[in-house]
């Protein structure tokens, strides 16, 4: 028998049961969204946090470029190779005692000549590019920059007189060209620079210039195409005009230590002697004096008879003639001692003028008890560069030690070293020919092997690619092979 207890008062609902139930449910969905939002936000700060190490290891990566070319000690041991080395650049770690925390690598865009479609792991010359402020400061009437801009691909006579326009210091627009008047009655009006530029970025205010005529289809600066990058029907896969221009290249006129080269046309000519005949070599010294002091001669230099030379010296003179003059004799630079008390004349604007030069310096005149004057034979002196025994060794230190510019900093040259085919092709004065011989004989992005140190001067531009010396005096003031910016992106 079951025994109910007895319920005092009336039956209640079940209400609480129900209420109870509802809060619980709420109380968990707010404690699921808590953890939710919880959980969002840890991954938030771990994806943070990763992007914060992730630009720590790029910026590594910066300060190991800078490190490493500030370094020609490190630049040495890469064999001198710092466009192309996995090897040094490609995955290094960065780390916190023995502990690999990240990894970087330098990319740079790839070489237009090895027809790869990859990046290079290394550095990016901006010395191989037109720096147009410098082309500008050299011809101020723009027409070498003009022309040059003309030679590169997909630009326009609009383009090129844009450019120009901008940066010239008239208001005069060229020919397609544009000045303050088109660029005032834009719909938001703005000036013409007229002026030097201070980053390739400004070109996207010229008429004519856009993002792809500047960047082409390379919208993240790699230099090969990506997934979200879009090639041109027509053209293809382009980097733009920013892969063949620059602002940035610099050319200070110095060594590899950075001292100052020695001008060649310096007044204090026995300082000058001191200086290049510890530098490059006595006889060269000797030469240079000679050739400021008396210019360059045409002489055949041929060495004269002994009979002739005994009539002269013993003042004979077998001539009815009051005055004899005789042939040239061939001089001596290891026996001729400069004379310092002369006034140097001539100066000297290319190195390439010195090849097969020589110096005529006059023979004495001398006057006979009768009244009859003689003059002696002149001495032809031979550049010491027209020996082609010693022209290499000797040409490169002509252009390691000595400067035909006066100024501190040379309005920035086009390393021919690294400048691509376009560019090469773009330098006034230059031909296809030529540019094939350069690209032919020039040390190669991948070579692993230290290049000859002939390359470090424009004189293998005569000894290796056999360039003509009336060409090359046309090309000195647009070329170098040295070096001073870099460009590198960190990975």
């Amino acid at each position: 028998m079951l025994l109910h207890p007895k319920r005092n008062g009336p039956e209640r609902p079940a209400m609480v049961l129900l209420a109870v139930l509802v809060i619980v449910v709420l109380l968990a969905l707010a404690a699921y969204q808590y953890s939710d939002l919880m959980l969002s936000e840890y991954k938030a700060v771990v994806n943070a946090h990763r992007a914060v190490q992730s630009k720590a290891w790029a910026d590594s990566g910066i300060h190991y470029a800078a490190g490493v070319i500030s370094n020609p000690d490190v630049v040495a041991g890469l064999n001198g190779n710092i466009f192309d080395n996995p090897d040094a650049f490609s995955q290094v770690a960065v780390g916190d005692e023995g502990k690999t925390l990240g990894r970087f690598t330098l990319i740079a865009a790839p070489d237009s000549e090895s027809g790869s479609n990859s990046w290079r792991c290394g550095f990016t010359d901006e010395a191989g590019k037109i720096n147009v402020n410098a082309f500008m400061k050299r011809d101020p009437t723009g027409k070498q920059l003009y022309d040059a801009l003309l030679k590169l691909p997909n630009v326009t006579q609009e383009i090129a007189a844009g450019i120009v326009d901008w940066l010239d210091a008239d208001s005069d627009p060229r020919k397609e060209g544009a000045e303050n008047d088109y660029y005032s009655a834009a719909q938001l009006p703005y000036r013409c620079k007229n002026g030097p530029i201070d980053t390739i970025g400004e070109l996207l205010l010229v008429k004519g210039i856009n993002r792809e005529v500047l960047y082409g289809n390379d919208l993240n600066g790699t230099g090969i195409q990506d997934a979200d990058e879009t090639a041109d029907e027509t053209l293809g896969f382009t980097r733009g005009l920013s892969a063949y221009l620059t602002v940035y290249s610099r050319e200070p006129n110095t060594d590899k230590q950075g001292q100052a080269l020695a001008y060649v046309n310096e007044t204090d000519l026995q300082a000058y002697y001191e200086k290049l005949a510890s530098g490059v070599s006595e006889d060269m010294a000797k030469f240079l004096i000679l050739y400021r002091q008396y210019g360059a001669s045409n002489s055949s230099g041929q060495q004269q008879s002994m009979t002739a030379t005994i009539s002269v010296l013993g003042g004979l003179v077998l001539s009815s003639k009051k005055t004899t003059t005789t042939k040239t004799i061939k001089g001596n630079l290891g026996a001729w001692q400069p004379d310092f008390n002369k006034k140097a004349n001539q100066k000297i604007s290319s190195f390439f003028d010195l090849v097969n030069a020589q110096v005529s310096i006059p023979g004495k005149t001398t006057k006979d008890d009768r009244g009859r004057t003689t003059t002696g034979p002149s001495t032809v002196y031979d550049s010491p560069l027209k020996d082609k025994s010693v022209q290499r060794e000797l040409f490169a230190k002509l252009f390691e030690h000595v400067t035909i510019f006066e100024e501190a900093d040379i309005p920035a040259r086009i390393n021919v070293n690294t400048a691509p085919r376009e560019v090469l092709l773009a330098i006034p004065g230059i031909s296809e020919t030529d540019v094939e011989a350069i690209l032919a004989q020039r040390p190669t992005y991948s070579s692993t092997s230290t290049p000859d140190p002939v390359y470090d001067t424009p004189a293998w531009l005569l000894t290796e690619a056999n360039l003509k010396t009336d060409t090359l005096k046309k090309l000195e003031k647009y070329v170098t092979t040295k070096s001073q910016v870099y460009r590198v992106q960190a990975l």
